[in-house]
């Protein structure tokens, strides 16, 4: 049955991949479309990029996606290729929505540095004064020991530390250890909880680490959250949509999507139902696809969870958006804050965001060193400190991050380059991994 499954759907795709146009329809950002070659990119070279995607899909390994490429101020690219929705016969369009899970958290950041600039936060004072919950907290003696064997931290969490992820919190990410565990158990039971329902849950379990001694990839980011709500005195999804998604014209972007934009919404697919939210960052592997996995819808409109808002607004992973949108704000930070008259943030914050932050100690991450090679973080986006390293083009301060159902974005100052990738795919191995998607870019720069 499986296998009769697979291969209808690869038929199916395939004809639609050769029938559909190579420029489908739909939301167009607001700047001028341009052919590659007036911004110094290659037809061609980009054209491998879409080939990579349609080969995927035709394999059966991905539904569909949208690319996004833009040079110097100007769409250069802009290509949807497969499918939305495979069971519905509805083509991948580029004002399709994604769930972009953790490529909320640059937004998140964004939304906490408002505060800091208004003088509302300090990025090296203890978040304790506005979230008493997180005072006294205790930290593991060993990583791996178990939650009793801990002792007072010496030092409290700081903004900094939220946004740089050296907190010492985890995330619900596999690896077998109690601590992992209990995170696990309360990502579970978090579904009815808002922030300030979950964050006195979350502070009876140690830290992993103290605070700005290593980096661990995990729930700063919903912390985060939470303090933006109580320092600005509205929920986390007013303050987004009143200081980032409106003035910046991000009509499409929030954390559910409305009954009149439902049929855009692209559905998740996964290649390893029961596979876990967050790979362990100690096994490369986890990332890969199983390679006898057929893709498994897992969430479809019309009865997809994110129809209806969510209780727990969550700044590590709950926001949707479109290509267009997401572009308007990458261009903002790109622009050093400011995007068609309208300033979010100052070109001295924005300079410090995307400025590595992490000390050489904090760089021996296993995550960062295996995912990541050249690469530090700044205050909620990767950073780029060695290109070479990297090993996909592009120059040094690149900074970006990606979504774990696939989704990447990158921008590149040096080379005046936005990339944006959607697809829906859960484990994210299942897609184009982010070096990948970078390198066909970079591969077809000409100047």
């Amino acid at each position: 049955m499986g296998q009769r499954r697979r291969a209808k759907n690869r038929i199916w795709l395939l004809a639609a991949l050769l029938a559909w146009p190579s420029a489908p329809a739909g939301a167009a950002p607001d700047a001028a479309e341009v052919e590659p070659e007036a911004v110094g990119l290659s037809s061609e070279g980009l054209d491998r990029m879409r080939a990579a995607l349609a080969g995927h899909v035709e394999s059966g390994v991905l539904a569909g996606g949208v690319i996004l490429i833009e040079r110097r101020g100007r769409v250069a690219y802009f290509e949807a290729v497969g499918a939305r929705d495979i069971e519905r016969g509805l083509p991948m369009e580029r004002d399709t929505i994604f769930r972009i899970y953790s490529m909320t958290k640059p937004i998140a950041s964004a939304a906490a540095l408002i505060l800091v600039e208004e003088g509302r936060l300090g990025l090296d004072e203890p978040v304790s004064r506005h979230l008493p919950e997180l005072k006294g907290l205790r930290v593991l003696r060993e990583p791996r020991g178990e939650l009793e064997d801990a002792l007072k931290a010496e030092r409290e969490i700081t903004l900094r530390d939220l946004l740089t992820h050296t907190s010492g919190l985890t995330s619900a990410s596999p690896a077998d250890t109690p601590l992992r565990r209990a995170y696990r158990k309360l990502y579970r039971n978090r579904g009815g909880m808002t922030l300030a329902d979950w964050l006195p849950e979350l502070a009876r379990l140690p830290l992993m680490f103290p605070p700005a001694t290593q980096w661990e990839y995990g729930v700063s980011t919903d912390v985060l959250g939470r303090l933006v709500e109580v320092v600005s005195g509205q929920t986390f999804d007013v303050f987004l949509r009143e200081r980032i998604f409106e003035p910046l014209g991000m009509v499409d972007t929030g954390f559910h999507v409305p009954a009149e934009k439902l049929d855009r919404l692209a559905t998740l697919y996964s290649l390893d139902p029961g596979g876990e939210d967050m790979p362990d960052p100690e096994d490369a592997a986890a990332l890969g696809a199983p390679a006898s996995a057929e893709l498994t819808a897992t969430d479809a409109a019309p009865d997809t969870e994110r129809a209806r808002p969510p209780a727990f607004f969550s700044g590590g992973g709950g926001l949707l958006s479109t290509a267009a949108d997401y572009l308007r704000f990458a261009r903002m930070l790109l622009r050093g804050g400011e995007l068609e008259g309208v300033r979010i943030l100052s070109a001295e914050t924005v300079a410090r965001m995307t400025r590595a932050h992490l000390s050489e100690r904090e760089l021996e991450a296993p995550f960062l060193k295996q995912f990541f090679p050249g690469t530090s973080f700044g205050l909620g986006v990767s950073v780029v400190t060695d290109a070479a390293a990297r090993g996909v083009g592009g120059a040094d301060a690149a900074y970006g991050w990606s979504g774990a159902a696939g989704t990447h974005y990158w921008a590149d100052p040096k080379n005046e380059m936005i990339g944006l990738f959607l697809v829906q795919i859960r484990p994210m191995g299942g897609a184009l991994p982010p070096p990948e998607v970078e390198a066909l870019a970079y591969s077809a720069m000409r100047d």
